[in-house]
């Protein structure tokens, strides 16, 4: 390179720095190089006609958003929030906090919310900053599993604890989810309790269900208890994925019916899709075929995720 041109290419260079790294305006650096304002604006304009300057605009969120754009088309829903997360080890924590976010941006002094159960809703809750709601009504939506080795993530619990964050009022189902014959299951849903209550939770404004994950015909581990030998071979024969509102739905998102139906209390999944933000909260890599059947429902839930089930999801092919 020749001398003049070594010495443009130094001038150039000085310049731009001084423009795009230390922020000052033209005529300051036509005062501080002795030169006009003129030469600095051809100087300038040299530089990024020769890409020594190159302007990037980049975010954390941005993947998220791509990932948001991609699912959309991929499940056919109109709504996807997907939460940049570090590793299995964060997703609770960081899919619990953007669900909580999308509440609190939903919500109003009288919302009124209905909630199911497991460890998505309870992270959810966890994540939810105190508001000023005094109107508000949060419902149980599905029965109890009961036990203390539940209460953690136990509807009723849930319930009281997201009505505390609220500061308003809640609607429990006093019931358990699976009772003994359809025939106690058909009495319980007269009782007036249990009535409103279900009622209060189907024109609910927002509701938060997670998505249990059903693996070669297997039931999950909190329904166990009331599989029989028959509903084990429905569950295999009809190809079930995954539980969700307490009901079972095979690959293609189609609401499977067997004898635990009868048996179980909850609003019913079709239910939901009334219900103006259906929020499903769900994330790793043993549930993507059970978020996938949902998100083929007739639900057309709204689903909250991480990157990382996110990225899982977009190479699932049911």
């Amino acid at each position: 390179m020749r001398g003049n041109e070594r010495q443009r290419v130094e001038e150039i260079l000085t310049v731009a720095r001084l423009y795009y790294e230390q922020h000052l305006s033209q005529s300051e650096i036509a005062e501080q190089r002795f030169c006009s304002r003129s030469r600095v604006s051809r100087l300038l304009k040299e530089a990024r006609e020769r890409h020594m300057v190159r302007t990037t605009v980049h975010h954390p969120l941005e993947q998220s958003f791509e990932l948001e754009r991609q699912l959309r088309r991929h499940l056919g829903l109109e709504r996807v929030f997907v939460a940049s997360s570090s590793g299995e080890n964060t997703a609770p924590h960081d899919v619990g906090r953007l669900a909580a976010d999308i509440i609190e941006s939903a919500g109003h002094r009288q919302a009124v919310v209905a909630l199911s159960n497991g460890r998505s809703v309870a992270a959810v809750v966890e994540s939810m900053p105190q508001q000023n709601w005094p109107l508000s009504v949060v419902c149980q939506m599905v029965g109890s599993y009961g036990g203390s080795e539940h209460h953690a993530v136990d509807a009723p619990d849930l319930t009281r604890r997201l009505a505390a964050k609220f500061g308003g009022g809640y609607r429990l189902l006093p019931v358990p989810i699976v009772l003994r014959s359809a025939t106690a299951a058909r009495w319980a849903r007269r009782e007036e309790m249990m009535v409103t209550t279900l009622e209060l939770a189907a024109r609910a404004d927002i509701a938060v269900v997670g998505v249990g994950s059903v693996g070669q015909g297997n039931a999950s581990a909190l329904l166990q208890p009331f599989i029989t030998p028959q509903i084990t071979r429905d569950l295999r024969r009809y190809k079930v994925v995954a539980h969700f509102s307490g009901h079972h739905f095979d690959v293609k998102g189609r609401h499977v019916h067997t004898p635990l139906c009868d048996r179980t209390i909850s609003l019913e999944p079709e239910r939901l899709r009334k219900i103006d933000l259906p929020l499903v909260v769900a994330w790793g890599w043993e549930k993507v075929a059970a978020i996938s059947a949902i998100a083929r429902s007739d639900v057309n839930p709204a689903l909250v995720t991480d990157s990382a089930t996110a990225a899982l999801l977009l190479d699932y092919r049911p």
